[in-house]
């Protein structure tokens, strides 16, 4: 079986600053780079899902939806 990154939450990148709690993992698929911004909630037992999409503007963007 191939091995999947994404079943290893530690290879996700923890934001500090304004984006502390979130942490960030990036894929690639069909040769183009994409991150997945989300925040696990371990109390609550649930993984909280922020955004999903190529490198331009990425942290642009989720900084302003999570201060909205």
């Amino acid at each position: 079986m191939r091995h999947q990154n994404w079943q290893r939450p530690e290879t996700a990148e923890a934001k500090t600053g304004d984006l502390a709690g979130v942490a960030v993992y990036r894929f690639g698929h069909m040769g183009a780079l994409y991150l997945l911004a989300y925040e696990p909630d371990e109390k609550a037992e649930v993984i909280y899902i922020y955004a999903v999409g190529g490198r331009e503007n990425f942290y642009r963007d989720l900084k302003a939806y999570l201060k909205s």
